[in-house]
C-alpha cells in the first residue's frame, strides 16, 4: 500500500467522521492521532484482559473505545497479537481488497468511538 492509498484511506476516514454533524471539522492529522492514541490504548488493554495480573485486587479497567475497538477487529486479530513469522520491515504485499477491509474497519471503529466521544476526548 503506498502513501497515496493510506492518505486517500484517512482522507475518506475524516470525511466520514467530519459528516457526523457535531459542529468540528477534524483535520487529517487530527484524526490520525486520535486513532493511533485509541489503538495504542486498545492493544494495552487487550493484553491486560489477556494476562490479567495475579495477586488478586479488582479487575483491571479497560475504556469502552477499547472494547468497540477489539470487538471490531478481534481479540485474535493481527492488530493485537502480532505476525507470527513476518518482518514488519519488508513490504506489504497486501491486495486492495485486504486493505481496503482494514479501511472500513477503521472507519467503522472510528464513527463509533468518535459518535460516543464528547468534547473531553478531543
Amino acid at each position: 500500500m503506498t502513501n497515496k492509498h493510506k492518505l486517500a484511506a484517512w482522507k475518506s476516514i475524516t470525511g466520514a467522521i467530519n459528516d457526523l454533524g457535531d459542529g468540528r471539522i477534524r483535520t487529517v492529522e487530527e484524526c490520525r492521532k486520535k486513532w493511533k492514541d485509541l489503538l495504542s490504548r486498545a492493544k494495552k488493554d487487550a493484553s491486560v484482559l489477556k494476562n490479567p495480573l495475579t495477586g488478586g485486587g479488582p479487575a483491571p479497567k479497560t475504556s469502552p473505545y477499547s472494547e468497540i475497538i477489539i470487538a471490531i477487529f478481534g481479540e485474535d486479530s493481527p492488530t493485537f497479537t502480532g505476525l507470527n513469522g513476518i518482518d514488519s520491515s519488508e513490504p506489504s504485499t497486501s491486495t486492495f481488497e485486504e486493505v481496503d477491509a482494514d479501511v472500513s474497519a477503521v472507519t467503522s471503529a472510528a464513527l463509533l468511538c468518535s459518535s460516543l466521544c464528547d468534547d473531553r476526548c478531543h
